[in-house]
């Protein structure tokens, strides 16, 4: 009979330790999952834009925001909050005035239309004598017309320094600057920079050409 109760008692002790074990993992999973408006907040905080559509994409959220400079896409994951795929769609087209149009058409006069002429000085007038086409020896004495010269060909990309591509991460990141590694590609390369902060760790490409961020991640 003890044996009996010993063992009953063993069984409800696993069954409450593992019911409590379940619990203690949804809480946390609770408190760690993101919901769609804390990331969106995040990624307007931190490219100082405006977010304009959002699909969910199992446990990420694609992210398509503007700034002044264009449009983005990017990759939100709902557990950690780690940014990801970082994606270039359009840009704003920069507005230039043609100064010099402006000031030939201030410039130019109206042209007078001529009069009609009636029917009694069609019939008075004299005939008009019709100019005499050139002949061979004008032609082969006008002077050559000059070919317009070719482009100058383009120079080679000019790649950011470390300094260059720092001030751009501090503009939008606050934090002391840890480390910064360049890494040679096919397109130009990159600057990959640890920024800390108080709370995190957040890692950033910059672009060693355009300066464009490619990816942010974070890390606790």
């Amino acid at each position: 009979m003890k044996s009996k109760m010993k063992i009953l008692m063993i069984s409800c002790g696993a069954v409450l330790l593992g019911l409590l074990l379940i619990n203690t993992i949804h809480h946390l999973t609770e408190e760690t999952t993101l919901s769609e408006k804390q990331i969106i907040s995040r990624v307007e905080t931190l490219y100082v834009g405006v977010v304009e559509h959002v699909i969910k994409k199992g446990p990420q959220y694609m992210i398509t925001f503007s700034t002044e400079k264009g449009t983005y896409e990017v990759a939100v994951d709902e557990v950690n909050g780690r940014f990801s795929n970082l994606t270039f769609i359009y840009e704003k087209p920069t507005i230039v005035e043609n100064e010099t149009s402006s000031h030939v058409k201030d410039e130019e006069t109206p042209v007078d239309k001529p009069n009609t002429p009636s029917e009694t000085d069609v019939q008075t007038s004299p005939p008009v004598e019709q100019p005499s086409s050139p002949n061979e020896t004008d032609a082969q004495t006008s002077p050559p017309v000059e070919q317009p010269s070719s482009p100058p060909p383009q120079e080679n990309p000019i790649l950011l320094t470390e300094q260059q591509a720092i001030a751009i991460v501090q503009k939008q990141f606050s934090g002391e600057i840890e480390d910064v590694d360049y890494e040679n590609t096919a397109d130009g390369g990159y600057y990959a920079i640890e920024v800390d902060t108080e709370t995190e760790e957040i890692k950033i490409r910059i672009h060693a050409i355009t300066g464009k961020i490619l990816s942010v991640s974070f890390d606790d």
